[in-house]
């Protein structure tokens, strides 16, 4: 027969009348709170011990599996990692010669222009200068040819 609620409230006030309240609790207290069919014996703890032990033995191998089979495909993106690397190291060594020849190209091209553009006006100078003496020079020759003939008529009307 199955022990419900209201079968041990029953068998809690008949003890209760035979043997005192005090008793009847404490007896009470001692009976399982269910059909001994539900109570686990030691026999029944060792199994599922047992039970409990291959499943996490069978986990923990699963999980040893899955960490190798992660460290391997971590050990795999590592090699792309660095051969990736490697090829953006190269190409980055390319692209700085490249820029470090065009500077130096584009300065040559620089220093000749300049030499170019100083030997123009270096010319320009020359001439310039030139001219200016030519100027001057006429002027003076001009000059003293005319101070000449004054000093030539001054001379001559001298008594």
């Amino acid at each position: 027969m199955p022990v419900d609620d209201r079968t041990r409230l029953e068998l809690h006030r008949q003890l209760e009348t035979s043997i005192g309240r005090k008793s009847a609790d404490a007896l009470m207290a001692h009976l399982p709170p269910v059909t001994w069919d539900q109570v686990a014996t030691k026999d029944d703890l060792s199994a599922t011990r047992v039970l409990l032990r291959a499943d996490l033995d069978a986990m923990a191998g699963d999980l040893r599996a899955e960490i190798k089979a992660s460290e391997a495909g971590m050990r795999a993106m590592e090699a792309g990692i660095r051969g990736d690397m490697k090829a953006m190291e190269t190409g980055i060594r390319s692209d700085v010669e490249t820029g470090i020849r065009s500077v130096e190209t584009n300065m040559q091209t620089l220093a000749t222009q300049l030499r170019a553009e100083m030997q123009v006006s270096t010319a320009d100078l020359r001439s310039e200068v030139h001219d200016q003496n030519s100027r001057q020079l006429r002027w003076i020759v001009t000059f003293m040819a005319g101070w000449s003939t004054l000093l030539l008529a001054a001379v001559q009307l001298m008594p």
